[in-house]
């Protein structure tokens, strides 16, 4: 095996971060700081839990790719943190070849490997962000507090205005039929 000519980062452990519950990523960033074309591929020891893109690809001279890693949904076991492993294999373009013909036409002992291992962190958020989460939470709380009670004076306001305005309907409509009442009240008694 060759000396790896691509930079990788992160360059020994690619983190996951939970909750596990959905898809989780990371991100793999690849830098070619040589003069030649580097061809590059992914592999995982557990490829039915990992999707990986882009997969593989060719880097010029300079260039940088970002790949990202989405771990599948799954349920957390402690065991199971440094089992994963992923590789990043690459190896210089030759005149002639193509990211298709590459690993079958170059010599394997030019090939160039970086070994990752995966780590899961399942860890609670920390206190200062717990406490920042409390604090807006309290925030939150007494904002609310204020907001029930300006509503609950409005609705107070509300209803005795709409008191009010029936009192005027009723004295109304009595005004207004004050001289039928004096009428009726002849016919009826």
């Amino acid at each position: 095996m060759a000396i790896q000519v691509l930079q990788v980062e992160p360059s020994e452990i690619i983190k996951f971060s939970g909750p596990f519950t959905e898809v989780v990523s990371a991100d793999l960033k690849l830098t070619n700081p040589s003069e030649d074309q580097v061809a590059f591929k992914v592999k995982t020891t557990a490829p039915r839990r990992y999707a990986v893109r882009p997969n593989s690809g060719v880097l010029n001279a300079g260039e940088t790719v970002t790949v990202a890693v989405m771990r599948q949904p799954f349920e957390f076991d402690p065991a199971e943190r440094v089992r994963h492993k992923f590789m990043i294999q690459t190896v210089k373009l030759e005149p002639g070849m193509t990211l298709e013909n590459v690993w079958t036409k170059a010599d394997p002992s030019t090939f160039m490997d970086t070994r990752l291992k995966v780590q899961f962190d399942d860890h609670p958020p920390s206190n200062r962000i717990q406490e920042s989460a409390e604090h807006c939470s309290d925030s939150f709380h007494e904002q609310s507090s204020a907001l029930d009670h300006n509503v609950c004076e409005s609705v107070e306001v509300t209803n005795n205005l709409v008191v009010c305005v029936d009192w005027l309907l009723v004295a109304y409509y009595l005004l207004l039929f004050s001289p039928c009442l004096h009428m009726l009240q002849s016919v009826w008694f």
